[in-house]
């Protein structure tokens, strides 16, 4: 069991005020009351911190029953509980108010794989360790073998690590740092041969929290460095060496039931590298994604969801390839992988699911519409859509696990796609 205490006013003062306040939700007071301690069971990891800087409610400070279950549901929005409730009782010293919760599993090790109709497909390892050293700190790594039929792209090999850390040191900011290391086939068009290619990554950035609301929730505004170094192994091409900065800024408000989310979350990132900072380039980029979930009708965990993203590129290294497709298992499923490349791109996308007999297991359609352009004209046909039924798993038992699984079909026909539905599988 946590403890959090704060030094009380004289008992017989509280005792007073306590009597007065009838216990009407939980054993909790239905008027305001000073609240003498706060308890936290069952974080067996945890720690009381990360719990309290989610709440509004404080030891030693005025409360009520609403504000304390809106302080649970917002320990619950943190993902990482089954299960939160709280309840109240009066004891010598005043107002008491026990959270008790039921916590996830954190680290998960665990086979990772992608497929789509096309041949297209991935396998791995990936860790996910949420709530690191009781902290809400995430730590990412994954070994990944790809299997690709875009055009200039081979087999490759990659590897990534990262790390989240919100409030640092107990401050408003966050730091983050990635790393990848990826060696791929490569043979741009026009090219001679196929080549391997090594592509390094470092980014390294902070965020600082805006506001004074639950420290998960809010805006954010941050900046970071990213480093990028693409080598040719064989007698490919040296690309040379990148130093980006950049911008960013962040919103959420996000509530998390377990079985299904509602709620906004958006993010905006800018940055730049030039050859006068350093870079053998000059290469600049935006990326920019909104996700927006709302119930729909009374049925719990029945969703209605809207997601936009686009990434654009400007510059950057000449190397015959385009930096982003569209098609297979994640950007406009049910078209073929690769059916439209650039060097920016705009998704949109429109889905709802509802429960199929057990609340972890839902089931339910999707709209996607989406282009690229800025590439070679042979690759950008326009604007394409496809619409698609699947199934959406969500096991309770660990934090942030989905798989997707599904069949799509294009809506905008091409002459040269098969009308025959095609599958995919994601798995985040």
């Amino acid at each position: 069991m946590r403890v959090y205490r704060q030094p009380l006013l004289i008992s017989l003062m509280l005792l007073g005020l306590s009597s007065a306040a009838q216990a009407v939700d939980n054993g909790c007071p239905g008027e305001a009351v000073q609240l003498s301690e706060i308890r936290f069971r069952g974080n067996q990891t945890t720690r009381p911190r990360v719990l309290l800087r989610e709440m509004r409610s404080a030891a030693g400070a005025i409360t009520d029953a609403q504000t304390l279950r809106a302080d649970a549901e917002r320990i619950r929005d943190l993902g990482l509980f089954r299960h939160v409730e709280v309840r109240c009782v009066l004891d010598t010293s005043g107002w008491v108010a026990e959270f008790d919760m039921r916590e996830k599993y954190y680290l998960l090790i665990a086979p990772r794989s992608d497929a789509n109709s096309d041949g297209d497909y991935s396998y791995g390892l990936h860790l996910s360790w949420h709530n690191a050293l009781g902290l809400n700190h995430t730590i990412r790594g994954t070994v990944l073998q790809r299997r690709t039929t875009q055009s200039g792209r081979g087999d490759a090999l990659e590897y990534r690590i990262a790390h989240h850390a919100p409030y640092v040191f107990g401050s408003r900011y966050d730091l983050s740092w990635s790393m990848a290391h990826e060696i791929a086939e490569l043979s741009p068009a026009g090219g001679s041969s196929t080549y391997e290619q090594v592509d390094n990554q470092l980014r390294i950035g902070v965020d600082r929290h805006l506001g004074h609301g639950p420290a998960s929730q809010g805006w954010r505004i941050g900046a970071a460095y990213t480093y990028r170094q693409r080598q040719a192994l064989e007698q490919g091409p040296d690309l040379g060496t990148a130093h980006a900065l950049s911008l960013g800024l962040k919103y959420r408000q996000r509530h998390n039931f377990l079985f299904s989310e509602t709620g906004l979350e958006a993010q905006l990132e800018g940055g730049h590298a030039s050859t006068a900072l350093g870079s053998d380039y000059t290469w600049s980029y935006l990326n920019g994604t909104l996700s927006y979930d709302r119930p729909l009708g009374r049925t719990a965990h029945q969703t209605l969801g809207l997601q936009l993203e686009t990434q654009l590129q400007f510059g950057g290294p000449d190397d015959g390839l385009n930096q982003y497709s569209l098609g297979g298992a994640s950007l406009l499923r049910g078209y073929p992988r690769n059916i439209a490349e650039g060097d920016a791109y705009a998704l949109l996308r429109l889905e709802a699911y509802r429960p199929l007999h057990w609340q972890w297991l839902r089931w339910g359609g999707f709209v996607e519409a989406g282009a690229a352009w800025g590439g070679d004209e042979a690759h950008t046909p326009g604007l394409l859509a496809s619409a698609g039924l699947g199934l959406q798993i969500r096991p309770s038992w660990f934090v942030g696990l989905v798989i997707d699984l599904g069949f799509g079909i294009p809506l905008i026909a091409r002459d040269t796609l098969s009308e025959t539905p095609a599958f995919y599988g994601s798995g985040r």
